[in-house]
Formats: structure tokens, C-alpha cells, sequence
């Protein structure tokens, strides 16, 4: 059986790459929040909504999932020149079937670019004559960078199934770095339009890092025929898992219908706390899954539970490490966040205050999307997809009961209440499906560590909280000023108290949990330690 350190390295790769990608990311972001005007703002994230935040996401971990495992299982065929003629033969077909498939998408995307455009601002009587238009403009521009993504995916795919992260890591910050310089360098010259034309240089730019070593003749059989086993057996795995995942984004298309009849700058400044959670979560998901995938499919392969329960336990265990005390610095110290990320130009204190406020609505959210991609891909891993379809309807058919209700209900706060009921309802059925599967999980080494690391980010949460009331008693040492943020001192003292207070607290979370006699901070700290011996002459 696997230990945690044994994916501690593709994890840590994969998890350090992705950190560095989504720092590059909100640099992104935040050019757009100091240069955008708020109706710029709305725009984008409308347009972002449909192409980036539910088709390429569907795409991307459709194709990881039903891909990578079939990919492995022809290569552990017993002849490993067998295995891996097959291996060729199957990926060159499925990639020769998903650029057809992918073309008839940006066809239909081209061409209904403009209903797309209506549909989602419908409702919304604030916007200017001239939205819609750029609008289906950005649309048009996003679903080709969707689909060049998706064949980069592909790639990314050959090098987890041969257990090599090296290259999908790098592809991670170059696509990040790609849509900033692009943006940077265009946005005086097309305004709006260059969060598209940066999005499409990310697209290309992931493509072609993802491309080196794996596209060649080593990987694919370069054919014009589609004609295979594997692609018929993929293509029936992968309808049900497309609409499963797709009815899985359907809560946040039904929150930005609701969100457009709320007050100007709704949908803009919860699309930025939905950016923020969506960012942790795959921050938090993505090393662990990316890693565990090819060793659980190789255990299903084998046809060993056993193995790959201990995995999955291993792996949950590692991400609520790192996500209960995100969860609660998300909570406690979530106005500093944002005004220290965004506050310049034309977004102001109280844009930072609405998109706090629904992070920390968004936060049940985050721990739910993160905990159902390990229990999903341990279900991927062994080719159970139908999970994925009940999933997404009970998430969708909850989001639509509940966003309207709560919408009306709290505003902009309820719409992200109801949302995190949707995503938790969801994850519950794929740990009911997971438990089902397996006859079982450990469920009692799961709750320990949860009680134990638990206690700890409470602990944590209530010293951070009192050091906050503290500072916001003394004007000197205010979390920020009063009013806008105006100079680069300001951002700079609130950036350094942020600092301050996720230090102490990360001592004192990582402190009780070794009281409390925590097995990850055991692990870490072995980890640690045979690192610096090895280090030593």
C-alpha cells in the first residue's frame, strides 16, 4: 500500500505549481479591478460565466478522467510492446475524435454567441446598449480557447499516465504568466476585448508547454481513422460523465440568472469570490488528484481495494491539513483579503466588503468542492461515472429551489448560502456513492483526523479573530483605512499585518494540532527532517 510519502512528491509538485499559478492569476485579476470600470467588470464575468467557468472545466476533468485510466490499463498489459502499441492506437484515435468534436463546439459556440449573450443577461436593465455585443464577442474568443485547452488536457494526460508532472506543472504558471503579459501589453490598445485575447494566449500557451514529450510518435498513431475500441468504450463513459458534470456547473449559471436582477455590481463582485474560492479548491484538489488518479487506476486495474481505500484516506486526510485552516482565515480575515488584492481603481471598500461577505458564504462551498474531487476521482479512477449525473441533480435541482428563496431572502449573501448547500448536498451523495462502491470507507481514521485538525483551526480562528478586534480598536493599527485604499503604503501595511496574522495563526493551528497529537504534522515534520538529512553532506 501507498504511504503519504509516496505521493507526497507528485502532490507537493503539482501543489507548489499550482500555488504559483493562481498568484499569477489574481495578478491578472486584479489588473482587471484596477483598470476595468465596474460595467467592464460585469461584462467579463458574464461572458466568462458560460465557455471558461462550465465548458472548459467540464472538458478539462471529463478528459482527465476517462482518458487517463484507459490510457494505463493498455499500458499494463502483460507484453509491454503490446501495451504500449495499444496505447498509441487508443490515444491517437481519441484525440483525432475530440479535435472533431471539438470543432463542431466552437461552430455552434460562433454561431449562438449572441443568444448565449442574451440568456445570461437577462434580467439585468443596468447594463449599456454596447454590453451585449462584447459580450458575445468574449464568448465567441472563449469557447476556442476552451477547446485548445482541451487538447492540451490530452497531453497533460500522456504525462501523468507515464508518472511524469514535470511538463503539466510547468504548464500550469506558463498559461497564468501568458494571460497576464497579453493583458498587460493590450489593454490600452482593446480595452475589454484583451481579457479575451489573453485568455486565448493562456489556451495556446498551455497547449504547447503540455505538447513537449507528448506529442510524438511514441504516444500516438498518427491515423485519420477514429475507428477504435478504447475511443467507443471512452465515448460511452464520457456522455454520461459530460452531462453529469456539466449539470454540476448548473448552480452557478442559475446564480448569475438570479444575481442579474440584484443591484449593479452583483454579478462582477461575486463572480470574484467565486474566482477566490474556485482558486483554493483547486489549489487544495488538484496536486492530491492529479497524483492519486494514476495509482488508483492502476489498483483498480489490479483490482485492489484495499490499496486503494488507504490511498483515498491518505490523500482526504492530507487535503483537510491544509483546507480547515484556509476555511477559517477565509472567515475571520476575509475583508483584509480582498482589499488587499483588489482594492485600486474602480473597485472600492464596499465592492471588497460584498465580495468578503460572500466568500465567507461561499466557504462551505469550498470545503465541498475540494473533498468531492477526491472522492470523485477515486470513483473516476475505476471507470463509475453515473455517480456524477445524480450528483449534478441534486446540486442543480437545490440551486434552483434555493438561490431564487434565499436570493430574495439575503441578496448576494444568500445567493452564495445557496450555492454551498448545492455543492454540500452534491458531495454527499458522491461519499454515499464512494462508500457504496468500496462496501466501506475508513471512516473512523477520517474523523479522527478531522476532530483533532478540526479543533486546532477553531482554536486558530478564535486567536485571530481577538488579535483582529484588537488592531480594529486602535486606529494606528487598523486592518486598513477607513475609506478606499488610496496609496501603495496602504496596500503595503495591510499586506504586511495579513502576513503577521497568517504566521501566528499557522504557528498556533500547527502548534495544537501536535498537541493533539495530529498524524499529518507527525508526517510533515518526518517529511521535513529526511529532507534536511538528505541535504547534509
Amino acid at each position: 500500500m501507498r504511504s503519504a510519502r509516496g505521493l507526497a512528491k507528485p502532490t507537493l509538485l503539482i501543489t507548489v505549481a499550482s500555488l504559483v499559478a493562481q498568484v499569477i492569476q489574481w495578478g491578472f485579476f486584479t489588473v482587471v479591478a484596477a483598470t476595468f470600470s465596474q460595467a467592464d467588470r460585469e461584462i467579463y464575468f458574464y461572458a466568462a460565466r458560460v465557455p471558461i467557468e462550465i465548458i472548459q472545466a467540464t472538458l478539462q476533468s471529463t478528459l482527465n478522467i476517462v482518458f487517463v485510466p484507459l490510457l494505463i490499463r493498455y499500458l499494463r498489459h502483460h507484453d509491454p510492446q503490446v501495451g504500449q502499441a495499444q496505447a498509441r492506437a487508443f490515444a491517437g484515435a481519441f484525440l483525432r475524435a475530440l479535435g472533431l468534436g471539438l470543432l463542431v463546439m466552437v461552430v455552434i459556440g460562433e454561431i449562438w454567441s449572441m443568444v448565449l449573450a442574451k440568456a445570461l443577461t437577462a434580467g439585468n436593465q443596468e447594463l449599456p446598449p454596447s454590453a451585449l455585443g462584447e459580450i458575445a464577442w468574449l464568448i465567441r474568443v472563449f469557447f476556442p480557447c476552451a477547446a485548445i485547452t482541451s487538447l492540451g488536457t490530452i497531453l497533460a494526460s500522456v504525462h501523468f499516465a507515464h508518472n511524469r508532472f514535470g511538463a503539466p506543472a510547468l504548464a500550469l504558471i506558463m498559461t497564468t504568466a501568458a494571460q497576464l503579459v497579453t493583458l498587460w501589453l493590450l489593454l490600452q490598445v482593446c480595452g475589454v476585448r484583451a481579457a479575451g485575447w489573453a485568455h486565448l494566449a493562456g489556451a495556446t500557451a498551455y497547449l504547447a508547454t503540455t505538447s513537449v514529450f507528448a506529442a510524438s510518435r511514441r504516444h500516438f498513431q498518427w491515423r485519420w481513422s477514429v475507428r477504435h475500441a478504447g475511443v467507443r468504450a471512452a465515448w460511452r463513459k464520457l456522455g454520461p460523465l459530460f452531462g453529469g458534470t456539466f449539470l454540476f456547473r448548473g448552480p452557478r449559471f442559475i446564480e448569475v440568472q438570479v444575481a442579474s436582477s440584484l443591484p449593479k455590481g452583483t454579478v462582477s463582485n461575486l463572480g470574484y469570490a467565486y474566482k477566490l474560492t474556485g482558486a483554493l479548491a483547486q489549489l487544495l484538489q488538484r496536486g492530491p488528484v492529479l497524483s492519486l488518479l494514476p495509482h488508483s487506476a492502476r489498483d483498480a486495474a489490479h483490482e485492489d481495494r484495499v490499496s486503494g481505500r488507504h490511498a483515498f484516506v491518505v490523500t482526504t486526510s492530507m487535503v483537510l491539513f491544509a483546507l480547515l485552516p484556509i476555511v477559517v482565515a477565509l472567515i475571520v480575515l476575509r475583508v483584509p483579503i480582498y482589499r488587499c488584492l483588489l482594492e485600486r481603481g474602480d473597485f472600492k471598500l464596499q465592492d471588497s466588503v460584498m465580495a468578503a461577505n460572500a466568500t465567507a458564504w461561499y466557504a462551505g462551498a469550498l470545503a465541498a468542492l475540494t473533498l468531492n474531487g477526491i472522492a470523485a476521482y477515486s470513483l473516476y479512477a475505476r471507470q463509475e461515472v453515473n455517480f456524477m449525473v445524480w450528483a449534478g441533480l441534486i446540486g442543480t435541482v437545490m440551486s434552483a429551489v434555493g438561490a431564487p428563496l434565499l436570493g430574495r431572502l439575503g441578496g448576494y449573501a444568500g445567493l452564495a448560502g445557496a450555492f454551498s448547500l448545492a455543492m454540500i448536498a452534491a458531495n454527499g451523495y458522491t461519499y454515499y456513492s464512494l462508500h457504496q462502491h468500496w462496501g466501506g470507507i475508513q471512516w473512523r481514521l477520517l474523523l479522527d483526523s478531522l476532530w483533532r485538525l478540526g479543533l486546532a483551526a477553531a482554536l486558530m480562528g478564535v486567536v485571530v479573530w481577538c488579535g483582529r478586534s484588537l488592531c480594529e480598536s486602535v486606529p494606528a493599527y487598523a486592518l486598513g483605512p477607513p475609506t478606499d485604499i488610496r496609496t501603495v503604503h496602504e496596500t503595503l501595511q495591510l499586506a504586511l499585518t495579513l502576513v503577521v496574522f497568517g504566521v501566528f495563526g499557522g504557528a498556533v493551528y500547527l502548534g495544537t494540532a501536535a498537541l493533539l497529537g495530529s498524524r499529518e504534522v507527525a508526517s510533515l515534520w518526518a517529511l521535513v527532517r529526511d529532507k534536511w538529512r538528505s541535504m547534509r553532506p
